[in-house]
């Protein structure tokens, strides 16, 4: 039951650097998105359940200080949660490095889906230069950001409790 609450103990405090600190750890105008890293390590060591609930959380968290369309971070998240933990979580070999490459690739699919539904599709953008200057970055960005966050995700996963 400690671990459930220091998760989301976890997830308000990252939430509040996020939104409070986020802005000066930027690299050349693009700052990490620490609350997909957590969920994403989060759901690669713990079950379905517990990290699509964790994740539909952070999502809308994220959907309150960013998006103009709410509830799209929350369904994405979603989504990623539950299939991270139904297929990479069994696949992959969980160590850092592993955990780390992992979120790079998924950081990419996300922020390409954002990418696409909200600038490409409105019209607000093309899809080449917001795509090699904006979400390679921050992928790359998050993937490094994972070898910290995956360290706490694990400790506060199921797999440390029971021993797996």
């Amino acid at each position: 039951m400690l671990n459930y609450v220091l998760t989301y103990v976890t997830l308000l405090v990252i939430y509040i650097l996020q939104t409070s600190l986020g802005i000066y750890i930027d690299i050349y105008d693009i700052a990490p998105n620490i609350i997909f890293v957590f969920a994403v390590c989060y759901s690669m060591y713990n079950f379905p359940v517990k990290s699509t609930v964790l994740c539909l959380v952070a999502g809308i968290l994220v959907d309150l200080y960013s998006q103009p369309y709410v509830g799209v971070n929350a369904l994405m998240y979603m989504y990623i949660g539950l299939a991270i933990s139904n297929f990479a979580g069994s696949l992959i070999k969980k160590n850092i490095w592993t955990v780390a490459l992992g979120v790079l690739v998924v950081s990419v699919v996300y922020h390409t889906a954002l990418l696409i539904i909200s600038y490409v599709i409105p019209g607000y953008a093309s899809f080449g230069y917001p795509f090699l200057r904006i979400v390679l970055p921050t992928a790359l960005y998050d993937g490094v950001i994972a070898i910290v966050v995956s360290c706490w995700a694990r400790w506060l996963s199921e797999e440390r409790i029971k021993g797996l």
